[in-house]
């Protein structure tokens, strides 16, 4: 029997009891099957925890870690050193990813031996977005050794600096980390594993619905942020 998944969904899960079903209903109906999801409780106070273990009992491949609350970057260190998947994915739990998703991005990844997959987003017509049929021999994408002139030469493909909208073989991110304590952790991050040169495909079909809400972390401003981007910089 198979113990290894091939995939591995990383979701930080923080008071979201309002779109965390969206989110996991997203992730339970995709069409490549051989995941697990690794549910990070980041200790929450509202009815996340509940709906975590409804999901967990519904669902064997949904895995519920809890913690005390230390932030999104720790939740998702807590996913990597848990994660068996040959491939990882992160996903934020207000957000919801098409079905078929991590199809697409595995098959190219495996057809391609790529080592990071990105794909595009979206945050409008969510209908549209959920019932869309993707024709698979149709995609436009472009594959590179050097992810950092895909932008320069093609820039309809160009690298987003958000850790969400890709899969990323594990081998390639194995020894990375997401800086605690800081807003705005993706882009340290991303460049970190662009600095490696992956082989990297990016995908234009719109395959992440982003939920753009009022009392996110990135509609939020304050001096903070400012300290912030510089600890990102100083990482890089």
């Amino acid at each position: 029997m198979k113990t290894m998944p091939e995939v591995s969904i990383i979701i930080p899960v923080y008071n979201v009891e309002k779109y965390l079903r969206d989110c996991l209903n997203s992730v339970l109906n995709q069409t490549f099957v051989d995941i697990e999801i690794l549910c990070i409780n980041d200790g929450s106070t509202d009815k996340s925890p509940k709906i975590l273990r409804e999901y967990n009992q519904k669902d064997s491949r949904v895995i519920i870690i809890n913690q005390e609350n230390k932030g999104l970057s720790v939740a998702r260190n807590v996913g990597l050193k848990n994660a068996k998947g040959k491939y990882i994915y992160f996903l934020d739990s207000d957000d919801i990813i098409h079905s078929q998703c991590i199809e697409i991005a595995y098959n190219l990844a495996i057809k391609n031996n790529a080592d990071l997959v990105d794909v595009r987003y979206t945050h409008n017509d969510l209908d549209i977005f959920q019932n869309v049929k993707i024709n698979q021999l149709k995609l436009k994408y472009k594959v590179s050794e050097n992810p950092y002139k895909l932008g320069v030469k093609y820039e309809k493909f160009k690298i987003l600096f958000f850790v969400w909208t890709k899969l990323y073989k594990r081998t390639i991110i194995k020894d990375l980390k997401f800086i605690p304590d800081i807003e705005f952790e993706d882009y340290p991050f991303v460049f970190a594993v662009l600095a490696r040169k992956p082989k990297t495909i990016v995908i234009r079909e719109k395959l992440h619905f982003y939920r753009q809400r009022k009392e996110s972390i990135s509609n939020q401003i304050y001096p903070q942020q400012i300290s912030d981007y510089h600890t990102g910089i100083n990482y890089l």
